[in-house]
């Protein structure tokens, strides 16, 4: 783990449990307590749940399995800082039912150090293996696909005020199940002032972003835009900031595989693309400015003018 008050000047952490070959660390995110990063193993369940906290950046405590709400997880797939705490988002052990059904799982915690589970299992009648979410002002959002080959499936879109109790919006033009789906990690879901934006992290042809402006229930696709003769994409990470949400992935086109982008947009509808050779693979709002990390391992900052 490496850490920085700049975004310019990096340390080693330390007490971040190690991550071993088969291994994966998901994700880490940055709360008003702290910072929690969780992993998982990357291979056939049961696997033990990597939940690690730090108050800092630079020290890293990691919590024991067994007082986790559960030991054993199929695996771990993101963590949500909010207002009130931070989330995890996974699946149970075996990962499925004997009926098909998923068994999607959900912690809760105010401090980072201290999980609970909640009673997130009946979400609709919906086989969910994956759910996206984001922090809002007055509690969080979520939205779950459907994980079938039905094509005419959509996802369920969620509103929680304590993440114990899930309520399902009736939605007009909801995305389609397969912008929320994801192998590894969870498709983006941003919250910011009155728009709701969720970026698919891979697809056909042009990256497009769903918005919502009226609190998930009316919802739109916009392109993204990049090469005009895109044959696919992969969205690496979004950020939202004071300018408005930035979106760092790659195109492929029938010349070029993997060609970088970097987009803005100040609503989420209309979007402009930045120029840029790097190969950018996350992005992240740091004061007034931004930080991003290329594939090499390298850092970049931004800074408002």
């Amino acid at each position: 783990p490496y850490h920085s008050p700049d975004g310019l000047g990096w340390e080693v952490g330390d007490g971040l449990p190690r991550i071993d070959f088969g291994e994966a660390a998901v994700a880490v995110a940055a709360g008003q307590k702290g910072f929690v990063s969780v992993g998982t193993g990357n291979g056939a369940s049961p696997n033990t749940p990597i939940v690690a906290f730090s108050p800092d950046g630079a020290t890293w405590d990691q919590i024991e399995p067994e007082d986790l709400p559960e030991a054993q997880v199929a695996w771990l797939t993101d963590v949500v800082a909010g207002p009130h705490g931070f989330i995890i988002v996974g699946n149970r052990n075996p990962p499925l039912e004997e009926h098909g059904s998923a068994r999607l799982l959900v912690w809760v915690s105010s401090d980072g150090r201290t999980w609970s589970e909640t009673d997130i299992a009946d979400l609709g009648s919906r086989s969910a293996l994956t759910a996206t979410r984001a922090a809002t002002d007055s509690g969080w959002a979520a939205v779950t696909p459907d994980w079938q080959d039905d094509a005419d499936s959509t996802v369920g879109v969620w509103t929680s005020s304590d993440v114990i109790g899930w309520s399902e919006i009736e939605t007009q033009g909801a995305p389609p199940a397969a912008a929320a789906r994801a192998y590894i990690g969870a498709a983006p879901l941003i919250v910011a002032d009155d728009r709701w934006v969720l970026t698919p992290i891979e697809g056909e042809g042009v990256p497009t972003a769903w918005v919502s402006t009226d609190d998930g229930v009316t919802w739109n696709e916009h392109d993204v835009g990049g090469a005009p003769t895109s044959t696919g994409f992969f969205t690496s990470d979004v950020a939202a900031t004071d300018a408005g949400l930035i979106l760092v992935g790659s195109l492929d086109t029938a010349d070029e595989q993997g060609q970088s982008f970097v987009s803005h947009s100040v609503d989420g509808t209309s979007w402009q693309q930045c120029p840029t050779t790097a190969e950018f693979t996350a992005v992240a709002s740091f004061g007034d400015g931004l930080v991003l990390v290329d594939a090499a391992g390298s850092t970049m900052v931004w800074n408002e003018p």
